[in-house]
């Protein structure tokens, strides 16, 4: 009875390991250095501007 638990325990693991794996495997690669490009740092300075104090 006990090791028919830990199998059944032990399968859901591989499951929900397998599951997992390619999402993160396979993401997309950012650049860090186009948040410091020109276009990048205007949108920033509008959405900034376009807040509104609390």
């Amino acid at each position: 009875m006990k090791r028919n638990l830990i199998n059944k325990e032990l399968w859901l693991y591989v499951i929900a390991t397998l599951r997992y794996l390619p999402k993160t495997i396979i993401t997309l690669q950012v650049d860090g250095l186009l948040f410091y490009s020109p276009q990048k740092q205007t949108e920033i300075r509008r959405r900034m501007q376009g807040l509104s104090p609390i």
